[in-house]
């Protein structure tokens, strides 16, 4: 049966997991595990927790009833991973540690930092910027740390919409503010 599965699409293996197969998560979690964790290490440097996120995601794949629904499995476990990865930052799990990196490399790379009250005062005002509804949701995902499900839900719009309104909000602070800035001020936001 494991060579069988070898065989198999990752599509066609997802209907096997849906069945109860546990041999073909096993396959599925050896085709992508490496792939999963290295992008997953690239941006918390924590080895425990991106072990954590990949395990996680696999267990919820094997519990997860609407499986069937994927169309495209490695775009789904990456963006999963992605998804994940985020979370652990939003929840201060990492966040300490980037943190220090970031004030690290801004003793090596900028004589006058901006100081962290100043620079919120000035992406407050990018932020007041924004048209109405992107101001609104941005505002509630950034500094109220609500998801796009409840934002969405909340204001009544799609998801997609929440999640055009937030990369608006980002792209309007990065184009109106050194990049640099704009990332530690997200990561600070991220409780």
């Amino acid at each position: 049966m494991t060579k069988e599965l070898n065989q198999l699409n990752d599509k066609a293996l997802l209907s096997y997991i849906q069945q109860g197969n546990e041999m073909a998560l096993a396959n599925l979690y050896d085709r992508y595990w490496d792939m999963l964790f290295i992008s997953a290490y690239k941006v918390l440097k924590d080895e425990e927790a991106c072990k954590d996120i990949v395990q996680e995601l696999f267990i919820s794949i094997w519990e997860n009833d609407s499986i069937k629904e994927i169309e495209n499995v490695k775009a789904y476990l990456y963006n999963s991973v992605r998804y994940r990865v985020l979370m652990v930052i939003r929840k201060g799990k990492v966040r300490d540690k980037h943190l220090q990196t970031i004030r690290d490399l801004s003793a090596n790379t900028t004589e006058d930092m901006l100081n962290f009250e100043e620079m919120n005062e000035r992406i407050d005002s990018l932020i007041r910027e924004l048209p109405d509804k992107c101001q609104q949701v941005f505002r509630m995902s950034r500094v109220d740390h609500l998801t796009n499900k409840e934002i969405a839900v909340k204001l009544n719009i799609s998801i997609r919409t929440v999640e055009t309104h937030i990369s608006n909000g980002i792209k309007h602070l990065k184009t109106r503010m050194d990049s640099y800035m704009v990332l530690v001020w997200i990561l600070i936001h991220f409780d």
